[in-house]
């Protein structure tokens, strides 16, 4: 997956949370407990800007622990309803896609 698609899907869960949990806390309390900036907090999560892996962790860290547990179900499911195949293949370069095309072929054809 590459860098920005893996931020991306960081900052998009992290803003689902936020919905599941009603959160109703604002970008101004957040940062204000993490100790972040505003501006940046607040560029974060619009999409304009990214937060370095360390930031982004201290920020999840500073959250509820609920809120940290549906960020890390979310994030590493183990249930299938919650992982999107599509997402999941499109961040695939081609080798990987490939080797999951055999792996798929190979199953296909043990069951038959």
């Amino acid at each position: 997956m590459n860098t920005v698609k893996k931020y991306q899907k960081h900052r998009e869960i992290f803003n689902w949370v936020r919905e599941q949990e009603n959160f109703k806390h604002t970008n101004n309390q957040i940062s204000d407990w993490c100790d972040f900036d505003d501006s940046k907090f607040s560029r974060f999560f619009t999409g304009k800007r990214d937060l370095k892996a360390g930031d982004f962790f201290s920020l999840l860290e500073c959250m509820p622990e609920s809120f940290q547990q549906l960020y890390w179900s979310r994030y590493h499911p183990t249930n299938l309803e919650f992982i999107d195949l599509q997402r999941i293949v499109e961040d695939m370069d081609l080798a990987e896609l490939g080797r999951l095309l055999k792996i798929i072929g190979e199953e296909i054809s043990q069951r038959n």
